[in-house]
Order: C-alpha cells, then sequence, then structure tokens
C-alpha cells in the first residue's frame, strides 16, 4: 500500500471518528443533560396548579409519541404520493430533493393559489418591516461609548486570518461583513482604512499600532452610511411581518394539511411560531444561514424561545433561541428571475469540508453572487413549498437531537420581479417533557374557557 492510499483511508477513519464521537459529545453530554433538565423544572416549578394539572394529563397521552423525519425516496428526484383525510387539499406529491444532510423535500402546489393571495394579503393588510440580523446595528446610536462598544475591544488578531500580524483589505472587507453585515467593495475599504487612520502609512496594511489608534467612531458611521446608501449591502435584504393561525380558517386548514404530510404532533405544529411572510424587491437576497441555534446543545445555549410561557416578559425572551426541528418555505408567487433558496452545502461532510464551525463568507454564504455554486437550488413557483429538518433526532429521547450544518440555506438574488414567501417554523427543544409543558401553558386558557362552557 502506498502512502497516498493509506494517507486517504486515515482521513476517512478519522472523519468517521470525529463525527461519531462528536455527535455523542453533543448528545449524551452529562452536563448538557443536567442543564435541559433543571430548565425544564424551573417552568414546570413556577406553572399553577391547574396548569400542572392538564401538563400531567397531556403528558400521558404523548407518553409514546416520538418525532420522526419523513423517508426519502432510493434516488434524488423521486416521488411519492400522499393522501390527507378531511382537508382542501387531497393529496400531495412528495419528491425527494436530498436523502441526506440535510434531508430536503419538495411538494408543489402545496397551497392554493387563493391560499398564496390570502396569505401576501394579509400580510401587507398588517405593513411590512426590515427584516433584520443579528449583525444588524442600524438602531445603534453613534455617540463615542457606542462606537467603543462595538469596536474597541476586539484585538487586531480577531481580525487576522492569517496571522501574520497584519490586516489587509480582503480581512478587513470580510470582518466588516461577518460581524457588522455589510458588504463593501475595494474602493469603500480603501477610503475607510484612511479616514479612520487605520492605515496612517499608507502601506495598505493595518499594523498593531495603527489599530490601536483608529479612529471608532468615524468608522461605525461610515458603516452605518453604507447600509443606508445601499440597503442590499447587507446579508439580509427583505420586508417581512407575522401572521396568527388564531381563528384563521385558511391557515388552519393549511395548518392540518402540514401535520397530516409530517406526521408530527398537531400540538407541536399548532403551537410553534406564527408563519413569517416575506417580501423581496429586485435586489433582496438572504445569505446562508442556520434556521435553528447551532449552539443547541452547549453550555452556552439559551432557552428554546417557544417553550417560554407568555407572561415571560421581553426581557427573558430577549435571551432565548430559535429552537426549529424543521422549515417548511411556501413561495406564494412566481419570480420572473432569480431569487431561488439554495443550499451551498448540501450533501458536503460536515468535517472534511470544516462546518462544525462557522462557515465560510467568502465562498459560499453570499448567495447574491455564489447562487449558481450551490449544490442544491430551488426555484419559486407559487404553491411550491420545500421541507427540510434543521435537526437530527436524538437516538435515546426519540427528540430533537443535533442541528444538521448541512441545512444552511439562503435566498438568491432576486434579478426581476418580486419575491414572496413565507416560513412555517416547526418548534421542538431537548426535551418532550418541556415542550409538552409549553403546549399547555399556551392552550391553557382556551381549555379554561372549554370547562367552564362544559359546566356552565
Amino acid at each position: 500500500m502506498d502512502i497516498k492510499t493509506f494517507s486517504i483511508i486515515l482521513m476517512v477513519l478519522f472523519s468517521y471518528s470525529c463525527r461519531k464521537s462528536d455527535y455523542k459529545r453533543i448528545i449524551f453530554g452529562e452536563d448538557v443533560k443536567e442543564r435541559m433538565k433543571q430548565n425544564f423544572l424551573i417552568a414546570l416549578n413556577t406553572s399553577k396548579a391547574d396548569e400542572v394539572e392538564l401538563y400531567t394529563k397531556m403528558l400521558e397521552e404523548h407518553k409514546n409519541q416520538h418525532l420522526i423525519r419523513l423517508q426519502p425516496e432510493n434516488k434524488v428526484g423521486q416521488s411519492q404520493i400522499i393522501e390527507i383525510e378531511n382537508n382542501r387539499k387531497t393529496s400531495v406529491k412528495l419528491t425527494t430533493l436530498s436523502k441526506r444532510r440535510p434531508l430536503i423535500f419538495q411538494i408543489d402546489n402545496f397551497l392554493f393559489d387563493d391560499e398564496c393571495d390570502y396569505i401576501k394579503e394579509s400580510a401587507e393588510a398588517k405593513g411590512f418591516i426590515k427584516s433584520k440580523t443579528l449583525g444588524d446595528f442600524d438602531e445603534e446610536l453613534s455617540t463615542e461609548p457606542t462606537a467603543y462598544d462595538l469596536l474597541g475591544d476586539i484585538p487586531l488578531a480577531d481580525w487576522d486570518n492569517n496571522n501574520d500580524s497584519f490586516i489587509d483589505h480582503l480581512e478587513l472587507q470580510s470582518a466588516i461583513k461577518k460581524n457588522f453585515d455589510v458588504r463593501l467593495g475595494s474602493m469603500m475599504i480603501n477610503e475607510i482604512m484612511k479616514k479612520t487612520f487605520m492605515d496612517f502609512n499608507s502601506n495598505g496594511l493595518i499594523e498593531d499600532w495603527e489599530w490601536n489608534i483608529k479612529n471608532i467612531t468615524t468608522l461605525v458611521l461610515m458603516l452605518k452610511e453604507a447600509k443606508r446608501v445601499s440597503p442590499s449591502s447587507s446579508a439580509r435584504f427583505s420586508e417581512s411581518q407575522w401572521l396568527s393561525y388564531v381563528n384563521d380558517s385558511i391557515l388552519l386548514s393549511i395548518q392540518d394539511r402540514l401535520h397530516k404530510v409530517t406526521k408530527l404532533p398537531l400540538e407541536m405544529i399548532k403551537n410553534s411560531e406564527p408563519l413569517q411572510v416575506v417580501k423581496y424587491q429586485p435586489g433582496g437576497h438572504y445569505d446562508c444561514h442556520l434556521d435553528s441555534d447551532p449552539q443547541y446543545f452547549s453550555d452556552s445555549a439559551n432557552t428554546c424561545c417557544h417553550t417560554l410561557s407568555a407572561d415571560s416578559g421581553s426581557d427573558e425572551s430577549d435571551l432565548c433561541s430559535p429552537c426549529r426541528f424543521m422549515t417548511v418555505l411556501y413561495f406564494l408567487e412566481d419570480t420572473k428571475n432569480g431569487g431561488e433558496t439554495a443550499f451551498p452545502v448540501a450533501g458536503l461532510d460536515p468535517y472534511l469540508n470544516d462546518l462544525t464551525s462557522d462557515i465560510s463568507y467568502e465562498d459560499k454564504c453570499d448567495l447574491s453572487i455564489y447562487c449558481s455554486t450551490a449544490k442544491i437550488v430551488v426555484k419559486p413557483q407559487k404553491g411550491r413549498a420545500i421541507l427540510w429538518y434543521n435537526h437530527f433526532i436524538n437516538p435515546d429521547t426519540e427528540w430533537t437531537g443535533a442541528v444538521d450544518r448541512n441545512s444552511l440555506h439562503g435566498g438568491c438574488a432576486v434579478k426581476e420581479g418580486h419575491k414572496w414567501i413565507a416560513n412555517n417554523w416547526i418548534n421542538a427543544g431537548q426535551l418532550k417533557e418541556h415542550d409538552v409543558l409549553s403546549w399547555t401553558k399556551k392552550q391553557f386558557p382556551a381549555n379554561i374557557e372549554e370547562r367552564e362552557k362544559t359546566s356552565s
């Protein structure tokens, strides 16, 4: 056996070993188990007596309930017919787009045309607001303390990707895009380096002493102005609105349809997030991202947002994390050109391709440029639904497992016309007991009213 063959075998074995051990570390860590239990016990112990009584009954009803993922066909592109009872839609054609990493399906005509129009009109009536990302600081004050809070404590080494003790143009461009959600061209980068004194000696490199004397306030103001003048420079350029399913017969019919197709608990679907409607103008896009918190099973992860009670208060809600077992994306109209939904790393080995850490923003995530290189690209078509799983299933609990980092996805730039979509996220936390408790709390007022009607 030659050295090259031996090296390949070692690399494959190492990859398998890392994959196996890392999955076990994420799923079976005792410290993580304890944290999950403590979060649940706190929620249970602070519940009202009637809520606990109702929770106990609901938990008994779901004692044999476990999460499932739809089974793909033998080959990508093959389809199966799923019959739907007692719904306006009597059957759907489920097509496999990806068999693993992530598991993706497509259903054409999942929504009727009038349902698409109704969702768009309802969102328009409520009014749209600018979609935001975690790196968006548009509303921050541009005073010196705020500017220092944003940039003052960042050491040069954090932005020095090649560890040569300097920050060059490309490194500064990459860091600004990654940390502050602003895409800038070479000319703007040169101007920033000049006006903020980061390139004081005009040699094209930022040295440590120049980094320490930089004008932080000027930098923040220039970044804010760049976003104001060119909104499309952001990682996300769109408008959105939320629609509640409560007492909406059309949306509830769609919800019922989804329950019967996915085979997920109806209570889980009914108590997940409201429907998010998103509108993209020409140039609109959304760089690749994960829908669920990648730190889902780490000690630094926050409580799942959907498990918080309605009266938790905004302070607690601000500290929660999105826990989305599954994403269902609906296309609400055809788009003349562009606007595809892309999965840039679908099917890639996450260990051989370094998906265990932050993905490269330059060569995979900027879908306004690199849409055509994505592994899977789905064109907008009115009524079409894409379903994918953001998580694996924990074999111990048969409930939500590790995040599938290959579910990284985004929206390609709209080149002509508009793009309308709706996101239907299905929430699930680490423990079934905690989810059932959250279902109880959200349904509790309705159950009280039902019991009062029965007793009267």
